[in-house]
């Protein structure tokens, strides 16, 4: 085997691939990435048994041939090369790697032990554009459960149809949805985390498509594949409340803003008091720490309805604020009632908080 390539596409590549890494793994394939050198193509592939990531660049390729070379290092050996062509050579139970001056000598593992990347018997798939993908999970993926005895949970639910996608996650304390314009037809439960980390490399478009076990995002030259996740996700429209007592009109900057000015005594107490009045048209937070003291700072609104006072989670309250791109209304019916959240536009966005104790 023998190839160059550029420094920066190495790079590039060497990250995709190593997010289906696992490092000190006792299955010494699960912590390496296999370099396949062909016809001017290089295929690096990298697995955890779970996730599996295929990156395919152009490359000059002198000698087909392959090797498996610790991702850990390769990653520490790209990050480190200079901005320069970088040559790769086998010899033996080495690859011989040099970019201008600097050459290291990599010790690599047999080929053949190496996992077949799957092959996916598509009965769904649906072609997304990318900016729109990446919108919509990042204002998910943040609010699925960590908890790993809930694994449905874990997931977000990616729905397609009657011209319109629809993502939702919830850790039973928040949950959003979100949803836009989009042509066919789909839906699987797909892990928050290999979610976030498949559209962190979409350029142009994420083709998705899955089967019963499987689930592939195709991104270019890139492609990630991971499980899908069995068993019934929470049935959303039943959990947002049709009825609120009050509407807070609000730009979502001056909600954030006025958050940054109260967090400081949140470190021990995160839930901060929310305090509406309908008369005086303002918002008051409100955030109170046992040993620290406690910091209020106060917005301007529109609000129809009646006073509310109600204690959200702080952290949880960013995240929702951070979803918004507009003007958004939040609704209330009481204090130990749920928070609605809702932006409309091209991308329409609902997001749910469950109160604290006042």
């Amino acid at each position: 085997m023998k190839f160059t390539i550029s420094s920066h596409a190495l790079l590039e590549s060497v990250k995709c691939v190593t997010k289906a890494c696992v490092d000190n793994a006792t299955n010494l394939m699960y912590a390496g990435v296999k370099i396949d050198a062909c016809d001017g193509t290089l295929t690096m592939v990298a697995t955890n048994g779970t996730e599996s990531v295929r990156r395919i660049n152009q490359a000059m390729t002198e000698e087909d041939g392959s090797a498996i070379i610790s991702g850990r290092t390769l990653m520490s050996v790209a990050r480190s090369l200079p901005d320069a062509a970088v040559t790769f050579e086998d010899d033996g139970n080495v690859v011989k790697i040099s970019c201008m001056k600097a050459k290291y000598r990599l010790n690599t593992l047999d080929v053949t032990d190496f996992p077949e990347f799957p092959d996916i018997d598509e009965s769904q798939s649906v072609t997304i554009p990318a900016s729109v993908m990446a919108a919509m999970a990042d204002k998910t993926c943040r609010c699925a459960s960590r908890d790993a005895s809930r694994p449905v949970l874990g997931g977000v639910k990616v729905a397609v149809g009657d011209g319109r996608i629809v993502m939702s996650a919830t850790d039973s304390y928040r949950l959003v949805t979100v949803d836009a314009a989009s042509d066919g037809e789909f839906e699987a439960i797909i892990p928050a985390d290999a979610l976030r980390d498949a559209v962190s490399m979409a350029q142009d478009e994420v083709a998705i498509a899955c089967d019963e076990r499987q689930v592939r995002m195709s991104l270019g030259g890139t492609t990630y594949i991971t499980r899908v996740i069995s068993g019934n996700f929470p049935d959303v429209t039943k959990l947002i409340p049709s009825g609120h007592e009050t509407t807070l009109t609000f730009e979502p900057q001056d909600f954030a803003d006025a958050l940054k000015r109260v967090e400081a005594m949140a470190k021990d107490n995160p839930s901060v008091r929310v305090s509406i009045s309908a008369e005086e048209m303002f918002v008051q937070l409100q955030s109170t720490s046992p040993t620290q003291g406690e910091s209020t700072d106060v917005f301007v609104g529109t609000v129809d309805g009646k006073d509310q006072v109600i204690a959200l989670n702080i952290n949880y309250l960013k995240d929702a604020i951070a979803g918004c791109d507009g003007e958004t209304s939040m609704e209330l019916v009481g204090s130990m009632q749920p928070a609605i959240f809702r932006h409309y536009g091209d991308m329409n966005y609902v997001a749910l908080l469950m109160p604290v104790r006042l």
